[in-house]
């Protein structure tokens, strides 16, 4: 991966980020900073062992257990969520300033394809209201063959 760029990332998500902190009666410390900098500059699934190489890479000084304390973290806090994949490892991925969207997963090779599609949103929308229920958020994952894992391509 290319060096981080601090300078990305966008500011408001950050203040965010600090209010959480302050408000749930944690330090705001640099540390926590640099990672929640690191995280939402990364534009692709991640795990926590990515975060320390990228981490040591660019010389943020954050330790292995910071990342993985604060993962958990930023996840309470709605800024990153879970994500586990044919190999049932932990990925995680920003979701804090993005679009809903849903996985196609290719259990031949793994890719992993994002993809939005209105009309299932609204269904979505639609059948938690009939049932009313809120809905915070949904999973849904396609598994099957890309393109080039095809047997039938």
């Amino acid at each position: 991966m290319g060096n981080w760029d601090r300078d990305a990332l966008d500011q408001e998500g950050r203040d965010k980020f600090i209010n959480y902190l302050k408000e749930h009666g944690y330090s705001c410390s640099k540390s926590r900073l640099k990672l929640f900098d690191l995280v939402h500059s990364i534009h692709h699934h991640f795990d926590s062992e990515e975060l320390v190489k990228i981490a040591n890479e660019n010389k943020l000084q954050i330790s292995r257990a910071t990342i993985f304390r604060n993962l958990v973290l930023l996840e309470e806090a709605g800024f990153i969520k879970k994500v586990q994949f044919t190999d049932r490892h932990t990925h995680y991925e920003h979701i804090y300033g993005h679009k809903v969207h849903d996985h196609m997963i290719c259990v031949k090779c793994g890719v992993v394809v994002e993809f939005f599609k209105r009309s299932i949103q609204v269904a979505l929308e639609e059948v938690a209201s009939e049932h009313s229920f809120v809905a915070h958020s949904h999973k849904l994952e396609i598994m099957g063959h890309c393109k080039k894992c095809n047997p039938d391509s």
